[in-house]
């Protein structure tokens, strides 16, 4: 199966996805969902001190959230790492403009 290219996804429009994208999706439901009225944050918190990378997860999604965009995971992190070098850089170059090198 050859799926269109991302521009004529992008382009096709409603008509277009349903046509020749939604024919191939088959959905698999691994466990079902809840509804729920809140989360639970005291099993989250349990849960991301078992789990390191777990930490994360929310951040990353309130990156998405904020930049209206899905990012890959490896993708964020990446973007993270620049928007930590480019804080530190303008907190040198701040003090460097207001003469105290040393903080």
């Amino acid at each position: 199966m050859k799926l269109p290219s991302a521009s004529e996804i992008l382009s096709g429009g409603a008509e277009f996805f349903e046509k020749e994208i939604q024919k191939n999706i088959s959905l698999n439901t691994i466990s079902p969902g809840k509804a729920r009225a809140n989360l639970d944050w005291s099993h989250i918190e349990d849960v991301q001190n078992l789990n390191p990378d777990f930490k994360s997860v929310f951040p990353w999604i309130a990156k998405c959230l904020a930049d209206h965009r899905a990012y890959l995971y490896s993708d964020y992190l990446k973007l993270l790492e620049t928007e930590t070098k480019l804080l530190e850089s303008q907190k040198q170059l701040d003090a460097l403009k207001s003469g105290d090198m040393y903080s």
